[in-house]
C-alpha cells in the first residue's frame, strides 16, 4: 500500500491513501484515463473493486440506521420522544409531515 505523507500539527497521525483510489481521483481529476484503456480487463475489475469497497465502507459509517418504529399522532410527540428529522427511509416518516418534501419529516423549529 502506498502512503501518503502529509506535514502533521503536533500529536496528529500522519494520513494513507490506498493506492486505487488515488488512482481513480487522479483518472477524474486529470482526465489521464488513456492508461486505464491500456491495462488489462482483469486488472480495471481489481481497480474497480478495490477502490468502491472503502467508499461502501465509509457510507455505511456515514449512513446512521434507521431508529425503530412508534407510532406518533404528530411531529410535536416525535420531537418529544427526541424524532426530529426523520429521514425518508425510516420506518416511522410520513410524507404529510414533510412540509417542504425534502425528505425530512418532522423538522425542528428555529
Amino acid at each position: 500500500m502506498l502512503r501518503i505523507m502529509t506535514r502533521r500539527r503536533r500529536n496528529e497521525e500522519l494520513s494513507s491513501v490506498p493506492l486505487p483510489t488515488l488512482a481513480v481521483i487522479g483518472i477524474l481529476l486529470g482526465g489521464g484515463g488513456g492508461w486505464l484503456a491500456t491495462m488489462p480487463p482483469s486488472e480495471q475489475a481489481n481497480l474497480v473493486r478495490d477502490t468502491v469497497a472503502p467508499v461502501n465502507e465509509v457510507v455505511a459509517l456515514v449512513r446512521p440506521e434507521p431508529r425503530p418504529f412508534r407510532r406518533f399522532s404528530g411531529c410535536n410527540d416525535a420531537r418529544a420522544a427526541g424524532y426530529e428529522n426523520i429521514r425518508s427511509d425510516e420506518p416511522n416518516y410520513r410524507a404529510d409531515w414533510d412540509g417542504d418534501g425534502d425528505g425530512l419529516a418532522c423538522e425542528p423549529h428555529y
